[in-house]
């Protein structure tokens, strides 16, 4: 009966192994540069997965780095910043619009957060949101 109860419980184990899960996670580094506080909603492709994100205040000189590990998936992001006389709601900005991120590959990415329609030269491969 043990012998049984043993070959069950192995076979089990197997199966529950054998799930096709997400088993690869994807590293989100939020760099926080606009000097308030800040929010970031991600949103999956068929809203699967979804994630509200916060990073404390940050500035150019001393900016706040968070970062998250995520389900790979295609996410729409739209960050807030959390202004002080709008802790619940925040405010959005003009070039704060939502977009569309592929974080589907294993290499880690890194997002700005600047501060609300600042000029900032362009650099290929950053992701940055507030320079307009």
């Amino acid at each position: 009966m043990k012998k049984v109860l043993l070959f069950i419980s192995l076979l089990t184990l197997m199966f529950i192994s054998a799930d096709d899960g997400p088993y690869k996670l994807v590293r989100l580094i939020i760099v926080n540069k606009s000097g308030l506080p800040i929010e970031v909603q991600l949103t999956g492709q068929d809203e699967e997965y979804s994630y509200y994100l916060h990073i404390p205040k940050g500035n150019k000189i001393a900016p706040t780095e968070k970062a998250f590990t995520v389900v790979p998936d295609y996410y729409t992001v739209q960050p807030y910043y959390i202004e002080l006389w709008d802790p619940v709601y925040g405010s959005s900005c003009s070039a704060m619009r939502a977009r569309t991120l592929d974080l589907t590959h294993s290499k880690p990415v890194t997002i700005y957060i600047l501060p609300c329609n600042r000029r900032v030269p362009f650099s290929p491969g950053q992701i940055k949101f507030g320079s307009g």
